[in-house]
C-alpha cells in the first residue's frame, strides 16, 4: 500500500512539475494579459495649440491641438493631458469687400494615445465667423461714401487656447502594462 501512495506521490509531483515548464509565462506569474478598451463615443477635450486665421490658412491645412483633460478607463489613463492631436481645416472664405466677413471651419481628425496609438477622432465641424459689416457698408457707403463700399469684413479666427470637443470614432484596446493608473 505504502509503495502505490509513494508512486502516486511521484507520479504527481513529475505531472505538475512538466504542467509548469510548459505553462506560458503570465499564467506562472499569475497576471494574465489584460486590456482596456476605449469605447466608440467617448469625449475627448482638446484646445487649439496654434491659432487659426481665414487670412492665412487654407482647406486642407492641418490644425494643431492637445489633449486638456487625461481619459481614463477603468482608472487606466489612455490618453494623457497634453497628448497631441491633428485636424484639417474643412473649409475658408477670405473676408471680402463691401464688409463681408471671413469664415473658418475645421474638424478634429485623431489623438495621440499612451504606446504612440493614433485614435481616430470625430466631431462635429467647428466654425468662426468674423465680424460682418455688409448690410451698413452698402447701405451707407450708396448714399453718402462710394469708398465704404472697399471696406473689408473681418476675418474668422481662432486664438490659442480654443477649445473644442471630439469622440472616439472607434473601439481601441490597450494592454494595461506600461499604463499610468489614477
Amino acid at each position: 500500500m505504502k509503495s502505490w501512495t509513494s508512486l502516486a506521490f511521484a507520479a504527481l509531483a513529475l505531472f505538475v512539475s512538466v504542467a509548469l515548464t510548459h505553462a506560458p509565462a503570465h499564467a506562472q506569474s499569475g497576471a494574465p494579459d489584460q486590456t482596456v478598451t476605449l469605447t466608440k463615443g467617448t469625449p475627448v477635450y482638446l484646445q487649439l495649440t496654434r491659432a487659426l486665421s481665414s487670412d492665412v490658412h487654407d482647406e486642407g491645412d492641418q490644425v494643431y491641438l492637445a489633449v486638456t483633460r487625461p481619459v481614463k478607463v477603468d482608472g487606466y489613463v489612455v490618453i494623457p493631458e497634453g497628448a497631441p492631436a491633428v485636424g484639417r481645416v474643412t473649409e475658408v472664405r477670405r473676408a471680402e469687400h463691401e464688409g463681408k466677413a471671413g469664415f473658418i471651419q475645421f474638424k478634429v481628425v485623431s489623438v495621440t494615445a499612451e504606446g504612440n496609438v493614433n485614435v481616430f477622432l470625430g466631431s462635429g465641424m467647428e466654425s468662426a465667423t468674423g465680424e460682418d459689416s455688409e448690410t451698413s457698408t452698402t447701405i451707407f457707403g450708396m448714399g453718402c461714401c462710394p469708398f465704404l463700399l472697399f471696406a473689408r469684413g473681418d476675418e474668422a479666427s481662432y486664438p490659442v487656447g480654443t477649445e473644442a470637443e471630439a469622440f472616439v470614432a472607434e473601439d481601441v484596446s490597450f494592454p494595461v502594462q506600461g499604463l499610468k493608473r489614477e
